[in-house]
């Protein structure tokens, strides 16, 4: 194992591998535990640009006073040592279940804000090696495929934030992903910085818990880490190789609308093998349909039987709608195709409600995990952004003429798009009206549909 001296080299020729130079700014997450104070003191060692850092804390008050007690005592830490710290106070309820995982996802979605806010793509994680080989053994018992088994990548691109100034996405970056525990607390107790033991990392009601004394517990415990973490990378190879094969599939296939829908054809899809084509099934349903995670495998599967029938017209799974159509133009993918199928958002399950203010105009945001708007600023505060619906697609009539291009869109596209209300009353319509409330509407869902574009 390296000497801790020897760590500061690593993580510098860790930073170039991952495309980040040392005059760049970054932000750097902080729980106090070894492993995120071993990032912060490396990150310091290694950038030249200190004073542009942001290390930040997350106190999700789950443990009361406690833990705001913890986020205090790093803010002194780094403070002594002149680094730029913010604590970012959650005020959510925390629910009863899956605890581990919803303060997880708090988490990033308030660092990414963060980032965002700070115009600094950068945002950099404390993962290691030990942590990998922890989450490819639950995902195996979980009894997880491909993308599961591929675990935590080293670079991770969360989607398309496209900001004004040329900042376009948030990254998480792991660059100690490949360094072991053991080396992260030696290099501590080297530089005499103490650290934070959160007590739930001791209790082995959590499943990640558990699985961290199952293996430590074994004879051959670092082998073992060792072989789970190479498992991840060889998982990983074959999940780029899969994404390229969907990717091909989408680029010479299919056609996406501007307006967040897509079609493809029926015939060319029929062709993919299963494991391809149920892909391009949770692709579409993560794209199109708005959501985070994808939908369950069995789901998946009854969809791609179906369509594969012959006598297929539609159907529906996770947010998305899929139905049997003639083509909206006759060309390019499609060309030469009678029938295809267009993949829509599914409007009954939609009910994404944003209240607009002064303060949103500050910065872009997700409507419905699927498009990117910016607001004109100096709003009033009675305005809400919402699906358009059916109601909505009706006042629509006094405004554009029957032959007008908006109405070659199909029904069920029209009523998903983001649209501004003030009560009951329809001022305007993204991607079909905009410039006096919306700044700017561009379909840039959470889950690309081509993951070539987010590499």
């Amino acid at each position: 194992m390296s000497q801790p001296a020897d760590i500061t080299l690593r993580f510098a020729a860790l930073m170039q591998e991952l495309g980040v130079a040392a005059d760049e700014p970054v932000v750097v997450a902080v729980s106090g535990g070894a492993d995120s104070m071993a990032l912060a003191l490396l990150v310091t060692n290694w950038s030249q640009c200190p004073d542009k850092n942001h290390y930040v804390t997350v106190d999700h008050g789950i443990r009361g006073k406690q833990s705001a007690q913890e986020a205090q005592m790093v803010a002194q830490w780094l403070a002594s040592r002149g680094l730029n710290h913010q604590i970012i106070t959650l005020h959510e309820t925390a629910p009863k279940s899956d605890l581990q995982a919803w303060a997880r996802d708090q988490r990033y979605q308030v660092m990414e804000q963060f980032c965002q806010q700070q115009k600094v793509p950068y945002l950099l994680l404390a993962h290691h090696r030990d942590d990998q080989a922890e989450t490819v053994l639950m995902r195996l018992m979980r009894g997880s495929g491909v993308d599961g088994l591929s675990a935590m990548t080293k670079r991770q691109e969360v989607g398309e934030r496209v900001l004004s100034d040329g900042v376009t996405k948030v990254l998480r970056l792991r660059p100690m992903l490949s360094c072991h525990k053991e080396e992260l607390v030696a290099y501590l107790k080297d530089l005499n910085q103490p650290w934070v033991d959160d007590p739930s990392n001791q209790n082995d009601h959590y499943n990640r818990v558990a699985v961290r004394q199952f293996l430590c517990e074994q004879s051959e415990s670092a082998d073992i880490s060792k072989r789970l973490f190479e498992t991840a990378e060889r998982f990983q190879r074959v999940k780029k190789l899969l994404d390229r094969l969907v990717d091909d599939f989408f680029i010479h296939h299919s056609i996406l609308h501007p307006e967040g829908w897509v079609e493809f054809d029926l015939d060319e899809f029929k062709k993919l093998d299963e494991e391809l084509a149920l892909r391009v099934l949770t692709r579409l349903c993560r794209s199109v349909g708005g959501q985070v995670y994808p939908p369950r495998l069995n789901k998946s599967t009854f969809l791609w039987r179906q369509m594969i029938a012959a006598d297929f017209q539609g159907s529906t799974l996770s947010g998305a709608k899929f139905q049997l159509a003639k083509p909206r133009f006759n060309a390019g993918a499609l060309e030469g195709q009678n029938l295809c199928v267009q993949v829509v958002r599914e409007v009954g399950r939609l009910d994404a409600q944003r209240s607009l203010d002064d303060d949103n105009g500050a910065m872009p945001f997700m409507w419905d995990n699927r498009f990117l708007c910016v607001l004109k600023q100096g709003l009033s505060d009675d305005l809400r952004i919402a699906a358009l619906g059916q109601k909505g697609r009706i006042l629509l009539k006094d405004r554009f003429d029957e032959k007008d291009d908006v109405w070659s869109l199909p029904h069920n596209v029209l009523e998903a798009l983001p649209a501004v209300w003030q009560g009951e009353a329809l001022l305007e319509v993204g991607l079909v009206e905009r410039g006096v409330i919306l700044e700017s509407v561009k379909f840039a869902p959470l889950n690309l549909l081509i993951k070539g574009s987010n590499r």
